[in-house]
């Protein structure tokens, strides 16, 4: 397995930095090879680590010369997503659940409850 990361400093992102990071996931996931990805945060540090792992070094190597993989940092953001859709049922339930203040059946006539709002 081989693995590629990208580190940074946790801080307030702009679009540009979200639409940035997209590009760059949406490239490694088109590659063949691509196995996965993690983020990690240190929370002493405030670092952030996203790593993407792969089959091969072949494959890793194709996503540091993927056209997209190098982006000018000069050019316009690529453009933004429309706003999100609203929230879907499940969305809205889950927002209303406060974990701490459940009791364990409560807790978990809950996770059931979410459960069946899952579309097949």
């Amino acid at each position: 397995m081989f693995t590629s990361t990208f580190t940074f400093a946790k801080g307030q992102y702009d679009d540009a930095f979200h639409a940035l990071d997209a590009v760059i996931a949406g490239v490694a996931r088109a590659i063949p090879g691509y196995l996965g990805e993690e983020a990690w945060e240190n929370a002493e540090t405030g670092l952030i680590s996203n790593v993407y792992y792969w089959d091969s070094m072949e494959a890793l190597q194709a996503q540091s010369q993927a056209d997209d993989a190098q982006v000018d940092l000069f050019a316009a953001p690529p453009p933004v997503a429309a706003a999100p859709a609203a929230a879907s049922e499940l969305e809205e339930a889950l927002e209303a659940i406060d974990p701490d203040r459940l009791s364990p059946r409560e807790a978990l006539e809950a996770l059931y409850r979410l459960k069946s709002l899952l579309k097949p």
